[in-house]
């Protein structure tokens, strides 16, 4: 059903929020021992294996999203253009934004700031 997509797909992103929340502060403290942290560290960029599962667990959750659409009629070509350049947007805004002032106040947490976030999708995916 579009209810249990949804849920599996929110699921998806709680844990690959921890995941990357666990990875940082594994890490956190051989970059803080060798002064390492600075706009050039691991978590500047999301691996290929973090972006393919972070892909997945958005695109279970759009699936759920599309047969919701469709039992209530709502164009599926409507729906999926509306949802592509949404979502196109959404990424630049958020580059833009996190190139600017905000990766000077929280590049080093970039890792944990990120797991935080994705986190947090996932709960207001669940419960909403």
């Amino acid at each position: 059903s579009a209810d249990s997509a949804a849920f599996i797909g929110a699921l998806m992103l709680i844990f690959i929020g921890i995941y990357m929340i666990f990875d940082y502060l594994k890490n956190y403290k051989y970059y803080t021992d060798n002064s390492y942290i600075d706009n050039n560290n691991k978590y500047d960029d999301l691996t290929l294996k973090e972006s393919i599962t972070l892909s997945l667990a958005l695109t279970i959750n759009n699936l759920g999203i599309g047969i919701a659409a469709s039992i209530a009629g709502i164009s599926i070509f409507l729906n999926t253009l509306c949802t592509f350049v949404i979502t196109i947007l959404s990424l630049i805004l958020g580059l833009s934004i996190g190139n600017s002032y905000l990766s000077n106040i929280f590049g080093k947490y970039g890792g944990l700031v990120s797991g935080i976030i994705i986190v947090l999708l996932g709960l207001y995916e669940c419960l909403f």
